[in-house]
C-alpha cells in the first residue's frame, strides 16, 4: 500500500537482476519439443459433465489449498538458486498487488514496465529448471547413479513432466498477477510488442480470465492463435486452457460449438458429457 515510488523501483530492479543469466523463455518449438511424449499422454477432450458451480468449487478448493501451503517461513530455509526462484515468485506476487491497488495512480509507462517485469521474471523461471533435453538427460543420469533401481527412460519422462508442469504453473502465475480488466489494453500492447509464443499464451489466457463468458472476441482470438501456431505444445495448451474455462463458465451454445470445432473435439451440451 506504499506510495513510495522508490520501493516499487527497488522491487522491479531486484526482479530484473535475479536470474539475469537465465534466458527469458519464448516457448518456441526449440524449447517445447522436449514435451512431445508428455503431450501424447494427455487427454485431448477434458470437457466436464459436472455443473459449472461444482467445477468452480473444485477450482476454489485447489486454489485455497495451494495458497495455504505458501508461507513466508520457508524463506528462512532457502539459499542460492532456490532463493532466486523464491524471490521472483514473491516479487511478482507483490507487483501484482501493486497493479491492483495502485494502477489508478501509476503512469502508463510504469504499468507497462511492471507487466513486462512480471512476465519476464516468470518466463525466466520457466527456463531455470530442466530447460532442454540435454539438461534433462544429465539430471536423469545423476538420479540413475544414485538410484540404479529406476530405469533411465522412466526418469527422463518424469523429469519432462516436471518441466511441463513447471512451465504451465509459471505462465499461470504471470496471468494471475496481471489479470485486471482495466489493464487489458496494456497487456495486449506488451503481447504485441514482444511477439513470442509465450507472450501469445499470456495474452490469450489473461483475456480468458478477464471474460465473464466466451464471446465472439475470445473465439476469434483462439482461432487466430490456432492458425498462427503449428507447435503441438502451444495448440494443446490453448485447447486445455480453453476447455478448463468452459468447464467453469456458462457460455452460449453456438459459441461453445464453434470453439469445440476449432479445437477438434466433439461438442456435447453439459449434462450429456461422458
Amino acid at each position: 500500500h506504499t506510495d513510495d515510488r522508490q520501493i516499487i523501483e527497488n522491487i522491479l530492479l531486484r526482479t530484473m537482476y535475479t536470474l539475469d543469466d537465465v534466458p527469458i523463455a519464448t516457448l518456441d518449438i526449440g524449447e517445447t519439443q522436449r514435451f512431445g511424449d508428455i503431450l501424447s499422454s494427455l487427454k485431448e477432450d477434458i470437457l466436464s459433465n459436472e455443473p459449472v458451480e461444482e467445477e468452480r468449487g473444485r477450482v476454489r478448493d485447489a486454489r485455497d489449498e495451494n495458497e495455504g501451503a505458501d508461507t513466508d517461513d520457508s524463506e528462512k530455509e532457502l539459499n542460492g538458486v532456490a532463493m532466486d526462484l523464491y524471490r521472483i515468485l514473491k516479487n511478482n506476487e507483490i507487483m501484482g498487488q501493486i497493479l491492483r491497488n495502485k494502477q489508478g495512480s501509476l503512469e502508463r509507462k510504469e504499468i507497462v514496465e511492471i507487466i513486462e517485469t512480471i512476465a519476464d521474471g516468470g518466463l525466466r523461471l520457466v527456463n531455470s529448471l530442466l530447460r532442454d533435453d540435454k539438461e534433462i538427460s544429465e539430471f536423469a543420469h545423476y538420479i540413475r547413479r544414485r538410484s540404479p533401481r529406476y530405469k533411465l527412460e522412466r526418469i527422463k519422462k518424469e523429469l519432462r513432466f516436471v518441466a511441463f508442469f513447471w512451465t504451465l504453473v509459471n505462465v499461470a502465475k504471470i496471468v494471475q498477477a496481471i489479470n485486471l480488466p482495466e489493464l487489458r489494453e496494456l497487456v495486449e500492447e506488451v503481447v504485441g510488442t514482444r511477439g513470442t509464443p509465450a507472450f501469445d499464451l499470456i495474452g490469450y489466457f489473461s483475456q480468458l480470465d478477464s471474460a465473464q463468458q466466451l464471446t465472439t472476441k475470445e473465439r476469434t482470438a483462439l482461432d487466430d492463435l490456432m492458425k498462427r501456431h503449428r507447435d503441438p505444445f502451444i495448440r494443446r495448451v490453448l485447447s486445455l486452457w480453453t476447455q478448463n474455462y468452459m468447464n467453469t463458465h456458462t457460455t452460449d451454445r453456438r459459441i461453445e460449438q464453434a470453439v469445440c470445432e476449432r479445437l477438434g473435439i466433439q461438442y456435447r451440451p453439459r449434462g450429456s458429457r461422458k
